[in-house]
């Protein structure tokens, strides 16, 4: 194989990880609320912390 045939391989290659790291941020985005909610309410209680539901971010340990 010749270089402009590794050069096609690579261009597909990042197109592929383009396509995967895409999908992993809209995974991680669609988990998001759901992590916060658990870190607000039912994580919060298993740490002995009294969850703010006015708060956006679960508090950080300290």
């Amino acid at each position: 194989m010749g270089l402009a045939g590794r050069i096609g391989e690579l261009r597909a290659t990042s197109g592929q990880d383009a396509d995967r790291q895409e999908k992993a941020v809209e995974a991680r985005d669609g988990a998001a609320p759901r992590f916060r909610h658990l870190c607000l309410v039912g994580l919060a209680e298993d740490a002995g912390v009294t969850p703010n539901p006015t708060q956006a971010t679960a508090p950080r340990p300290r």
